[in-house]
């Protein structure tokens, strides 16, 4: 299968009492590109999916093309999309075969053909075995692979993916989000999905479009957007980076909790943050910044420490392992001034 260029033209979207729930957005997903749309609740990637659909219309002016085509007002059932939904809507009274295969068969495809196609895509998403097999005897994991086998048999030009893990719980998202991941990147095909969740979001996009109030605040690979955010609300929202304030002066921050070396020359950046992998713990003999340990969380394979009196708002300090300081204790920490992000 091979992708098709999306583009978005100028697109916006505006609903009853001038309510924008997407502002003037350009953008374009090349061919064979997965696209991820990350932000909370509200900011407007769900209405974007749905205007790449063609379940809502854009604003006048705005324009989406597939390719070199103009789709703005073709209709959803002639755009050539798969959709893969929150809810999956599989259709209970169908075994997974027919599901799989009702997309072909409304398109008029039928015999040998389309035999073909339902054993191709089934057998690419792990399905063997349970062609005769009814909706309500899957698990959950099941039942995302037959939505995303049924999206994509009629082979769409474009795949779209409304928050497809959210139904499942904690452990087995996780472990379909590699799955998904796989399935993606084998079918090479143009794909765009929407999800509040970084993990899942860095795990599965070669993209990731940040959205907040209606707009994207920056577009990058996964290890662009994590190591050098371009706005403090990117920086705060992947990755959960400390945000440091204090008093700048000399290349020297002074905090509530003693003095950071940053090796900044000139004048104080407008916002300077720390990932919480990147601070050390040490003996607060001597430290020149330290803090008092008030959260202590054990994750098996790290510890994540919440620390005040350092700067304004708590640091979330991560560490690897069980060995960490207890609440209560006083720390020094080590911030390298080579792992500050300013800007």
């Amino acid at each position: 299968m091979t992708g098709t260029e999306l583009q978005l033209l100028g697109c916006a979207k505006t609903f009853a009492g001038d309510t924008k729930a997407l502002l003037p957005t350009d953008l374009v997903v090349k061919p064979g590109e997965i696209l991820g749309l990350l932000g909370p609740s509200g900011c407007g990637k769900t209405t974007m999916l749905r205007i790449m659909a063609g379940l809502e219309t854009p604003d006048s002016g705005g324009k989406i093309l597939f390719d070199d085509e103009d789709v703005t007002k073709v209709p959803i059932e002639h755009r050539s999309i798969g959709m893969v939904f929150q809810s999956y809507a599989l259709f209970p009274n169908m075994s997974v075969q027919q599901n799989v295969g009702y997309g072909l068969k409304v398109r008029g495809i039928s015999g040998s053909e389309r035999d073909d196609r339902v054993n191709e895509v089934m057998s690419f998403c792990r399905l063997d075995g349970l062609a005769d097999r009814a909706i309500n005897q899957l698990s959950g994991g099941q039942r995302q692979r037959v939505a995303l086998a049924r999206a994509v048999a009629p082979r769409p030009r474009v795949l779209l993916l409304d928050e497809p893990l959210s139904a499942l719980d904690a452990a087995l998202r996780d472990t379909l989000r590699d799955e998904l991941a796989v399935i993606l990147r084998g079918l090479s095909m143009t794909a765009v999905f929407v999800t509040h969740d970084q993990s899942e979001a860095m795990a599965i996009a070669d993209t990731i479009a940040v959205m907040r109030a209606g707009r994207i605040e920056q577009r990058a690979a996964p290890e662009v957007l994590y190591r050098d955010p371009q706005t403090d609300f990117v920086a705060s929202f992947v990755g959960g980076a400390n945000r440091l304030s204090g008093r700048f002066e000399n290349g020297q921050l002074h905090l509530e909790g003693g003095t950071l070396k940053t090796g900044i020359e000139g004048q104080q950046p407008d916002h300077i943050f720390i990932r919480q992998e990147d601070i050390r713990i040490t003996n607060p003999d001597g430290a020149s910044l330290r803090g008092k340990v008030i959260g202590r969380v054990y994750l098996g394979t790290h510890t994540k420490l919440t620390i005040s009196g350092v700067c304004e708002a708590p640091l979330m300090v991560t560490l690897q392992g069980a060995d960490a300081p207890k609440i209560g204790d006083l720390v020094g920490l080590d911030i390298p001034a080579n792992s500050l992000i300013h800007f």
